[in-house]
């Protein structure tokens, strides 16, 4: 089940564990929110159903915070991988990380290289196609992702999951979701 902004509770995931799904990500948790042990953050965090693969999604645009915060999550008993966001385009997520490291593809290899170096999961990149339609960039980012990762013989997988729509909706970077009907 892919990540949904005040969608993926506990009680929300425990209905999908029942009809069959098996991996689950969390929501998006802010590397300072988890490094700092914030209340609300760990609380999203720890009720997380058992009995089922997680990925636990983390955001955030310093190097060593996002390593404190993979450090903090590297427990396999409990996630299946860690995957680095920078696909979110919410304004709060943006001021200090998601789809505005496509904005800067040295400083998100530097974070994947972070995460990856500080945890034993595997560790995954959700993207877009790019900051916006002037700037699409998703396959240089993601081959700097892999190279980062790779380092540590850990599985990054770029998604680019706008280009699988990008088609039907149009829908292709950041500007261009407040137009696509999937939004």
């Amino acid at each position: 089940m892919a990540p949904m902004a005040g969608i993926n509770v506990p009680s929300f995931c425990e209905l999908l564990i029942s009809n069959g799904c098996d991996f689950i990500y969390s929501a998006l948790l802010t590397s300072y929110g988890i490094v700092r042990e914030n209340k609300k953050t760990m609380e999203m965090k720890d009720t997380l159903p058992a009995g089922v693969d997680l990925v636990v999604q983390i955001f955030g645009g310093v190097p060593e915070v996002m390593a404190e915060a993979a450090a903090a999550l590297d427990d396999p008993k409990r996630f299946a991988a860690i995957d680095v966001n920078m696909g979110c385009p919410a304004p709060k997520v943006i001021k200090c990380g998601g789809v505005a490291l496509m904005k800067t593809p040295e400083l998100a290899g530097r974070v994947v290289r972070a995460v990856a170096e500080k945890t034993s999961l595997p560790v995954t990149v959700k993207m877009r196609l790019g900051w916006d339609e002037a700037s699409i960039n998703f396959i240089e980012l993601a081959r700097i992702c892999i190279d980062n990762g790779r380092r540590q013989s850990h599985c990054t997988r770029a998604r680019a999951r706008s280009a699988l729509r990008a088609n039907r909706t149009g829908h292709r970077s950041r500007a261009s979701r407040k137009r696509s009907p999937c939004r």
